[in-house]
């Protein structure tokens, strides 16, 4: 199984959520701050896109 990365905004533990319709639908979302992301068809594609950080206008400027 991948690891999970902790929550973007609170720094909290995630865990993976399969929903419970005919569909099953993979999604993260916070223990704590209850964020999640929008559902994927596979658990590997829902833990890819959680771990998937995008790189702060902030944390540029500091690479410049």
């Amino acid at each position: 199984m991948i690891d999970i990365d902790t929550c973007p905004f609170c720094g909290y533990a995630a865990r993976v959520v399969r929903t419970r319709d005919i569909a099953q639908w993979w999604y993260c979302e916070c223990s704590r701050c209850f964020t999640r992301q929008l559902a994927s068809q596979t658990e590997e594609e829902a833990i890819g896109k959680w771990n998937t950080r995008v790189q702060r206008p902030e944390d540029l400027t500091r690479q410049v």
